[in-house]
Order: structure tokens, then sequence, then C-alpha cells
């Protein structure tokens, strides 16, 4: 078990012996948050990540410690892409996008005039990275009660198109909705 911290679904189904799994879908957050500490280039400033830990209870589930949020973050998300097979990303806490005012993503690296948008950076680059953020998106409305994508308000589907592209993905994008996940919306 020479890569036994490798969790990527091609070394699991290997190690477990699975031929093949039919559909892998992988779960993100349309906010990020992490574990105090981790590089985190998209981090909130403090006041929008307070406001927002607040409403979408980001704890640490033992220690109650404020974990740190951001932008979502299309560089990292892009190198998993490339290293993982999936069929469909389950985006969640989309409904709480309308609490933080002009939303972004985070779609390149700039560090020591290089320019990263599929890979990450080496650790020597981290205290020199500027992040390139997207056009912001202008999402006022509650969806947290929607049931139909019909009833999906513009914006939404304005950020979640451009989140599609800027990933490069080609499959499907499932957003979650509160209180009923069956009741999520198909891009």
């Amino acid at each position: 078990m020479k890569n036994w911290k490798d969790t990527s679904v091609n070394w699991v189904c290997s190690a477990l012996n699975i031929p093949k799994v039919h559909y892998h879908i992988m779960v993100l957050k349309a906010i990020k948050s992490k574990v105090w500490g981790w590089f985190f280039p998209t981090k909130f400033p403090d006041q929008i990540a307070n406001i927002y830990r607040e409403i979408a209870w980001e704890f640490g589930a033992t220690t109650g410690r404020p974990r740190d949020v951001g932008w979502f973050d299309a560089v990292e998300t892009r190198a998993i892409l490339l290293r993982q097979v999936v069929d469909a990303i389950f985006l969640t806490k989309v409904d709480m996008l309308n609490q933080i005012p002009q939303v972004k993503i985070g779609e390149k690296y700039i560090a020591w005039d290089e320019s990263f948008s599929r890979i990450i950076p080496s650790v020597r680059d981290y205290k020199d990275l500027v992040v390139k953020y997207s056009r912001k998106f202008d999402i006022q409305w509650d969806i947290t009660w929607l049931t139909d994508r019909e009833q999906l308000p513009k914006s939404y589907e304005e950020y979640l198109n451009y989140l599609k592209k800027t990933l490069k993905f080609n499959g499907e994008l499932l957003v979650w909705t509160w209180p009923k996940p069956q009741d999520s919306f198909v891009f």
C-alpha cells in the first residue's frame, strides 16, 4: 500500500478491487470552508467571513472553532477534476449565497509573473499569490424553498452557468436546496 493517503476514486476502487464505479459525484460547497492553517487564497475578509460563518454554521463539529471561509476556488476544483473521473458535481449551500453582497469566483492564480488556471502552484509561490476573480454576481433572492428550476432567479442561473463554464465541466451540476435535496436542480 504505497499510496495509502490517496483517497481518489481511482485509487480506492483499485485498492478494494472494485472493477468499475458507474457514476461519480463530487460534492462541493458554493462557498469554500477549510480548517485553520491550510492554504486558502480565496479567503474572505473578516467582515464577510463573520457574517457568512454565522449564517452557514461554519464551525468545527468537535471543537466549535470557526472555520475559514471564502469564495469558490475554481483553480483548486479544476486541478481535482483533472485527476478524477467525475460525472456530476453536487453543489451545496447555494441557497446561502444571497447573504453575501456580490458573489464572485476565484478563477486564476497569478504568482511570480506566471498564471495558474489548471494547476496549484508550488508552496514557494503561496506568499506572493494573487487571485484573479470572475465578474461579480448580484444574488439577492432567497431560494430556500424552491422546488423547480424554472423558479430560479436569473442571477442564480447566470452564476451556475458561469461556474460550470469556468470549471470546463461537461457533466451535470446538481444544486442542493434546503430542506429537500430531492428537489435539487440539474444544470
